[in-house]
């Protein structure tokens, strides 16, 4: 077998472990989760840009998503309401428009759950959106 091959096989193994690792993970409840958590990020691919965000956690189940993108000197501002709720250790964030996003629970942070091409995409931009709880 070719060390590629090899490689990627490894590659699967170790994400075969980790799907098994979240599935058996305990999920949190909405009453743990409420609160208000932060992200700030930016980079300099595509001219320069800088997100940064306030989820914010209420309970029953509704959310807010605050966010001031800037790029290239422009800048917008952008507000997304809607519900949320937990399933298999995820939170699924709902909008009016029925769009799903779905964050991993990792301890006091939220992390964005992407599919492979959108991971591909986030490597470039330092990996996944990581929202951090505030106190």
């Amino acid at each position: 077998m070719s060390i590629w091959c090899r490689s990627l096989a490894g590659i699967l193994w170790a994400i075969g472990l980790a799907a098994c690792h979240t599935a058996t993970r305990p999920s949190a409840t909405p009453e743990q989760l409420d609160g208000v958590y932060k992200l700030d990020r930016s980079g300099q691919a595509g001219g320069g840009w800088r997100v940064r965000s306030t989820l914010t956690l209420t309970a029953p189940n509704h959310y807010e998503l605050e966010s001031i993108i800037r790029v290239r000197g422009e800048e917008s501002e952008e507000t997304e309401s809607g519900r949320y709720f937990i399933r298999r250790g995820n939170v699924i964030l709902t909008n009016a428009r029925r769009d799903e996003t779905e964050l991993l629970i990792r301890g006091d942070s939220l992390v964005g759950k992407v599919d492979f091409p959108g991971a591909m995409l986030a490597r470039l931009v330092g990996g996944p959106p990581v929202y951090v709880r505030t106190p």
